[in-house]
């Protein structure tokens, strides 16, 4: 059965895009000793053994990226609403930066 260059027939599976240390590096923007050690911890997607050769799956790394993006927007909403909230000194409201009348 042909297909054409860049589709698949249907019902058939796509493999994962695997990528290199060098291009997660690029990516993550992060060193070698970095990402290992973030392995180690857990907080990093491990790599495929591929035989002596190891490769990380393009989309976990991009789903490991997307999530500090979201954690970053996050915590800059949480801080944007804390700062907007009046401050308060012994059970009252600051009165240190209103006019004096």
């Amino acid at each position: 059965m042909s297909t054409e260059e860049g589709h698949l027939p249907s019902g058939a599976a796509r493999s994962p895009r695997l990528i290199r240390i060098a291009e997660v590096i690029d990516r993550c923007a992060l060193s070698k000793t970095t990402i290992y050690d973030r392995i180690r911890k857990g907080t990093f997607p491990p790599p495929a053994d591929l035989g002596g050769v190891v490769a990380w799956s393009e989309a976990e790394v991009e789903d490991w990226i997307a999530a500090r993006l979201a954690e970053r927007t996050a915590v800059h909403r949480a801080a944007a609403a804390f700062c907007s909230l009046p401050a308060i000194q012994g059970g009252r409201r600051s009165t240190a930066n209103a006019k004096e009348d």
